[in-house]
């Protein structure tokens, strides 16, 4: 089911009046939300459902056998295992087989490999994610502000069990494409010790409202009518046109991202839970270490403390820590998807990265004279062209079909300005780059009229959200806009 779709709404404003009716019995709350998310991932196909019990099953399972054991290693060895195959069976193993049977072929063994019918089920990532945090919550005894030590939270009385860890993971606001909320955070909303309420309603509301304009006004136009008709023929774009889609490409993986993740947070707030932010003005970012903690931050969070951190981080010397930071990163790419692309994309961001911590450790910066000479202003300036020069440029290998697309883009790249001054591209090409320069006085102008708007009264809201969803649906192309990050 689309969260933009008429369907959802049609859901989501039945389930919402029947969950607070229940509001005097937590218990009815969490039955009808666990209902709700089961049956929202259970929409157009039960395959997903069989597919998130079967995961949700084997995780409980293997918390069982820790809760016997206390063996760690052991536990997290299976876990391990267990991700591996799932995202092998369900992620990899449709595009690998035809490469994988040739392979068998080669060595002499003409195994007649299964056919694997169906794409991968709705949300893998993100309750994989959940279940992850969940398990080394539990042996971390990771501590609940003014809780306690996780899982020490009740619900009726009874400690966290099979019920409520299946809606921890099938948890419908978040489990299409993030935020990732950790089990420290989202359990204790599960199981408050008091009654739920709607959390602040106008930011609710405005949040729900800012997530449709950046995905039916912003991300959904970008994509039709500048991204879309590019990458999908590379050859046949002229080079100003090539770079026009870059960059749009750019703005509209944060608008169709960061839009999704404002119009679950609203939803969240609305039902009683508050969900983590996932996005700081990304695009603000004078190096790529900064942009990551700017970008998707739950992603990035979770890659520092479940790959980054346990392989060593940077406590065993500067090469093992670049090692950590490829390695990380790689990983991070090939979550994204099966294809070259996705891998290459991730090792440039590793790159990126090792490059940076190599000016951190052997100090190659300028001389305190030449820092001096330069205004910290432009210099923070230069270093955010530049930062947004190579996110645009790896975003390439990310949005494109294929590797060879991709190449073919970049080419067509370095003759941009060859090309006729009066290309019908070179207008929206000027207002995109005005738009990234201006962006930190964008970003502070939406955070001074936010403000503005959250001190209206109540009565003026009706107005302002019918002239909003007005301007959306009048101007917004035709269609309802997909989500980008659906597909991981």
């Amino acid at each position: 089911m689309n969260i933009l779709s008429l369907e959802f709404f049609e859901f989501f404003s039945c389930f919402f009046v029947l969950y607070w009716i229940l509001q005097p019995s937590l218990f009815l709350q969490n039955l009808l939300l666990l209902a709700g998310s089961l049956f929202f991932i259970s929409w157009g196909s039960a395959y997903n459902f069989y597919i998130l019990l079967a995961w949700t099953g084997c995780v409980y399972g293997i918390t069982l056998f820790w809760r016997k054991t206390g063996r760690t290693t052991a536990t997290n060895i299976i876990l391990c295992v267990l991700i591996v195959t799932f995202f092998f069976l369900f992620r990899f193993y449709a595009a690998l087989q035809e490469s994988l049977k040739s392979f068998l072929d080669g060595i002499g063994l003409p195994i007649a490999l299964p056919m694997v019918v169906g794409v991968a089920p709705l949300g893998l990532s993100f309750y994989v994610f959940h279940s992850v945090s969940y398990v080394i919550s539990l042996q971390r005894t990771e501590v609940v502000k003014n809780r306690g030590a996780f899982p020490a939270h009740t619900i009726n009385g009874n400690k966290e069990n099979f019920f409520s860890f299946l809606l921890y993971t099938s948890f419908f606001p978040s489990i299409v494409s993030g935020p990732i909320n950790r089990a420290v955070d989202l359990f204790p909303q599960l199981m408050p010790f008091q009654r739920r309420r709607i959390l602040w309603p106008k930011q609710a509301v405005g949040l729900i409202l800012l997530g449709l304009f950046k995905l039916f006004l912003v991300s959904d136009y970008l994509d039709k009518h500048l991204v879309s008709p590019v990458f999908s023929a590379p050859s046949n774009a002229t080079p100003v046109a090539s770079l026009t889609a870059v960059i749009a490409y750019a703005w509209q993986i944060y608008m169709n991202f960061s839009g999704y993740t404002d119009l679950v947070r609203g939803v969240g707030l609305l039902l009683g839970f508050h969900l983590p932010e996932n996005f700081n003005a990304p695009y603000l970012a004078a190096n790529i270490s900064e942009f990551w903690r700017r970008w998707h931050i739950t992603l990035s969070r979770f890659i520092t403390d479940y790959i980054y951190i346990p392989l060593g981080g940077n406590r065993c010397g500067f090469a093992r820590q670049n090692i950590n930071v490829l390695i990380a990163m790689g990983l991070s790419g090939l979550w994204h998807g099966v294809g070259m692309n996705f891998f290459i994309w991730g090792m440039l961001h590793g790159a990126g990265l090792v490059v940076l911590n190599g000016f951190k450790h052997f100090k190659m910066f300028l001389t305190d004279e030449a820092k001096q000479s330069i205004p910290p202003r432009l210099a923070h300036e230069g270093a955010r062209f530049v930062t947004f020069v190579f996110l645009c440029l790896t975003w390439v290998f990310f949005r494109s079909a294929n590797f060879d697309d991709a190449i073919t883009l970049l080419s067509s790249l370095t003759h941009c300005f060859s090309s006729e001054l009066f290309d019908p591209h070179m207008l929206i090409l000027w207002v995109l780059i005005a738009v990234t320069a201006f962006y930190g006085f964008l970003d502070r102008l939406k955070k001074r009229v936010w403000g503005y708007c959250e001190r209206l009264p109540w009565w003026v809201y009706p107005f302002g959200i019918a002239a909003l969803l007005t301007l959306i649906f009048m101007f917004a192309p035709a269609g309802t806009p997909g989500f980008i990050y659906a597909n991981f």
